[in-house]
């Protein structure tokens, strides 16, 4: 066997390497660009986390639509579908809609950073809102640009 280079071998320096190029991306990454908080009055799904009702604080990387959430003993990470400018913002709102009592996010709007995030809403929800009627609340979120 000496001198022989094994497939396992090959997959575990590869493997090895992965890490290494991921560690130093991790460790040149920026500083998350916003952080903030809101409270959620009754149970939300936020694309495919459901978040109990409770106070929650959140850090968000705007390069990557990243958005980390702290609450409830349990951090969750989102990737949002997308983002885009919107100067227009009154104020700083996570955007519920729903139907038959089920709250799902739709959009983040954050008005310091002058954007909108948009969310996943899964297929079930997005059926029921085009059957009918349908609520939209605005919760509102207190941000801190960094």
């Amino acid at each position: 066997m000496k001198g022989k280079v094994t497939p396992w071998i090959l997959k575990s320096l590869g493997f090895f390497a992965l890490l290494a190029v991921l560690g130093a991306g991790l460790s040149n990454a920026t500083p998350r660009d916003c952080v903030g908080k809101f409270t959620l009055a009754s149970a939300t799904q936020w694309g495919t986390v459901n978040l109990p009702a409770g106070d929650y604080s959140f850090e968000l990387d705007v390069t990557n639509d990243l958005i980390v959430i702290r609450g409830q003993k349990r951090n969750v990470a989102i990737m949002s579908l997308e983002h885009h400018e919107a100067s227009h913002l009154e104020s700083s709102a996570l955007v519920l809609v729903s139907r038959a009592h089920r709250k799902v996010v739709s959009t983040l709007e954050l008005r310091a950073q002058g954007l909108i995030f948009t969310y996943p809403v899964p297929r079930d929800v997005r059926e029921e809102v085009a059957k009918g009627p349908m609520t939209i609340e605005h919760v509102p979120v207190a941000e801190n640009t960094k």
